[in-house]
């Protein structure tokens, strides 16, 4: 790190003060909908319906709701990885390499203790724009070399080591985007420019810089092996000063008060920073390029909380009323007075005296009125975001499928941002990969739960490392919707073009959104064959041959319904029986199986036999 000169100084400070006015509006816009969205929007009606009714600012949720729900609907589905091998044919590199991504994004939030994914779905949501970065941090208790130690063999004991302790030496999380001043290129950005507030101390200590004499606007690098002078430090009230990072794949220039250092890109020309829009238009404005999913309520949610407010003050005026007490005129007395009704003691009499009279006092009948424009503020507010099937609020006697495809039907209009996310999510995949090619430099360990064939959860604990890498061509994501709807359309689609003859059986299959046809087929063929009487007979007698009473009462059963065979015998199939066969009822068993008898085994299988030298007779199984 060296200190920048004066007119690198001068030119990064005015670039800062451009990327402020660049992005302004955008920081405004969003600084608002977080006010609606945190319930911090402070809204009051007319100064004389304050007067008459009260002005406490009431705030309705919906802002928060809307983000809740698209959120949830987005981020309950984890990424799903694909890798495009150089090699097509490297099925079980590109198996691991999936796999190992999908565990890397577990231990990522394990160490952050932060759900990363969901923290990120909902800044792209609710913000516009998501930002992930990447910090590099040394493993902990590395071994060290030892003295005449060969480095072949040193390098074995710490992939040993690093086996045992499965990390990656990297950290990720979510920054805040109204801190990141990106540039705006037509086709990517070339920098990152991240702007905020940092603890004052911290940020010295740690990047050995310090003030002269307390002088925060003439800082100084420190010598090597020069101690820190933490008295030089000035107090700072917030205990925070603005802080700046400029990257590009050359620099890391770092701004404290106006005055700049610079340093070599320590990431071997990685930019650390993944920014990723939301729903997308085809403005260049950095405030309308990618848009809020609250941008809807940015107007109408002022109002619709002015509204609340105005209905709740006047409900608490109508519950509250006024007693007004008076005297007819002629009584010697004209004046009136007026008695709150907390002051009313109910058994208690109220001496009006003589002529005295006693009526409430009618608040104006404006609640309606008030209604009618909260309602119009939730109508304006439905269309313009979710319905209120997507939000939650259809009933409780609506059809679940109804339901579910009221809220897909709903999501749709999120199309852009979940598109932007896959490729936003694969590009991380692919800067982790870059990082390990080029900054770690050698293979690293991850643990995490994966999903067997059979969806059974058990623990994973894969290697990947550069060479595996190089095999890499692209990383592609997949972030599934669950669209109940589409499916059965497709599905039913695919099985008339299929009964059609127009369309293959593994056409057919796919276009309903089978991922691996093989494996399906397989697994249909299985689930066939198990229904057959014969091979479930069969794996009943297998699952009870550990219980030799149950195995033998088994036996002498199946035994009866096959007079003069032996116990276990399967019956002879029907010589002139060929293909399908149907079973006593007239059910179809299934091609390649010949039709049993009661009690039958196929030829070949093992007949379930009790353990011990002899079967046991089931009516002596008492001793």
């Amino acid at each position: 790190m060296k200190r920048a000169s004066d007119q690198v100084s001068g030119s990064l400070n005015q670039l800062v003060q451009e990327r402020k006015k660049m992005h302004d509006q955008r920081i405004k816009l969003h600084h608002g909908l977080r006010s609606l969205r945190f319930l911090k929007n402070i809204q009051s009606p007319p100064k004389q319906f304050a007067k008459l009714f009260g002005s406490e600012s009431i705030n309705a949720p919906l802002a928060f709701r809307h983000v809740q729900t698209v959120t949830g609907a987005i981020a309950k589905n984890r990424p799903k990885h694909h890798l495009v091998m150089k090699d097509p044919l490297d099925k079980e590199r590109k198996s691991l390499g999936e796999r190992w991504l999908n565990l890397n994004d577990q231990y990522l939030e394990r160490y952050s203790g932060k759900p990363i994914f969901w923290k990120w779905v909902d800044s792209v949501v609710a913000d516009s724009i998501g930002v992930l970065k990447w910090t590099r941090h040394d493993w902990k208790d590395m071994p060290a070399i030892k003295d005449g130690e060969e480095e072949e063999q040193y390098v074995k004991r710490v992939g040993q080591w690093i086996k045992g302790t499965p990390t990656i030496p990297l950290k990720l999380r979510v920054v805040d985007p109204l801190t990141v001043l990106f540039s705006t290129y037509e086709w990517e950005s070339r920098d990152v420019l991240e702007v905020g507030k940092r603890s004052l101390k911290d940020c010295l200590v740690q990047l050995r810089i310090a003030p002269t004499q307390g002088n925060i606007s003439n800082l100084r690098l420190l010598e090597v092996g020069e101690p820190y002078p933490e008295y030089e430090i000035p107090y700072i009230p917030s205990g925070a000063i603005e802080v700046s990072e400029l990257w590009t794949e050359d620099k890391l220039y770092i701004g404290i008060a106006g005055q700049w250092f610079e340093l070599e890109n320590p990431y071997e020309g990685i930019i650390p920073y993944e920014i990723t829009g939301g729903y997308t238009t085809a403005s260049n404005d950095p405030a309308l390029e990618f848009i809020s999913a609250l941008f809807p309520f940015q107007k109408l949610g002022p109002w619709a909380d002015t509204m609340l407010t105005a209905m709740v003050g006047w409900s608490m005026a109508a519950s509250n009323p006024i007693l007004a007490t008076w005297r007819e005129p002629g009584q010697g007395v004209t004046g009136s007075q007026e008695v709150a009704l907390n002051e009313i003691q109910w058994g208690k009499q109220l001496d009006l005296g003589l002529g005295g009279r006693a009526q409430f006092l009618e608040v104006p009948d404006v609640g309606r009125g008030i209604k009618d424009g909260i309602e119009l503020m939730m109508n304006l507010q439905d269309r313009a975001s979710l319905s209120p099937a997507a939000s939650g609020f259809m009933g409780t006697r609506t059809a679940g499928l109804a339901m579910q495809g009221a809220v897909e039907n709903a999501l749709a209009m999120f199309t852009s941002t979940i598109d932007n996310m896959q490729m936003g999510w694969a590009n991380v995949a692919k800067k982790h990969y870059a990082f390990i090619e080029k900054v770690i430099g050698i293979p690293v360990y991850v643990s995490g739960f994966e999903l067997t064939e059979s969806q059974k959860k058990v623990t994973g604990l894969l290697k990947w490392g550069p060479n595996d890498v190089n095999k890499v061509l692209d990383v592609l994501v997949e972030i599934k919707r669950d669209d109940t709807g589409e499916l059965i359309q497709r599905g039913t689609h695919g099985k008339f073009m299929h009964e059609s003859g127009l369309w293959s059986e593994e056409r057919s299959m796919l276009f309903s959104g089978i991922d691996d046809v093989e494996k399906e087929r397989k697994q249909i063929l299985k689930e066939k064959a198990m229904r057959n009487p014969m091979v479930e007979q069969y794996l009943v007698g297998a699952a009870i041959a550990d219980e030799p009473p149950l195995a033998a009462l088994y036996q002498e059963l199946t035994a009866a319904d096959n007079p003069g065979s032996p116990p276990g015998t399967p019956p002879e199939p029907d010589s002139q029986s060929s293909g399908n066969q149907t079973n006593r009822g007239g059910e179809a068993v299934g091609e390649g199986f010949p039709a049993p008898q009661r009690g039958g085994r196929p030829a070949g299988m093992p007949t379930a036999e009790p353990r011990g030298p002899n079967r046991v007779n089931p009516q002596n199984t008492r001793r």
